[in-house]
């Protein structure tokens, strides 16, 4: 894994429930997995990532643990 190995595992969750988040609002039903959010952050490339990560830290994304 590319950008994955190089964030913390902290940023991580972060990403995975950011993404789940955004994955929910939009695709409800269809839950993903832990696989499924790194493949797809490990995909987006790494500008995307930042984004993403940012807007979560902002609160723009709401998600349970």
């Amino acid at each position: 894994m590319g950008f994955l190995s190089q964030i913390s595992f902290e940023d991580l969750k972060t990403l995975r429930l950011a993404l789940k988040a955004w994955h929910d609002q939009n695709y409800p039903g269809d839950p993903l997995t832990d696989q499924d959010c790194d493949r797809i952050i490990d995909e987006v490339g790494e500008e995307t990532q930042e984004k993403m990560l940012r807007a979560a830290i902002e609160g723009k994304f709401q998600a349970e643990i």
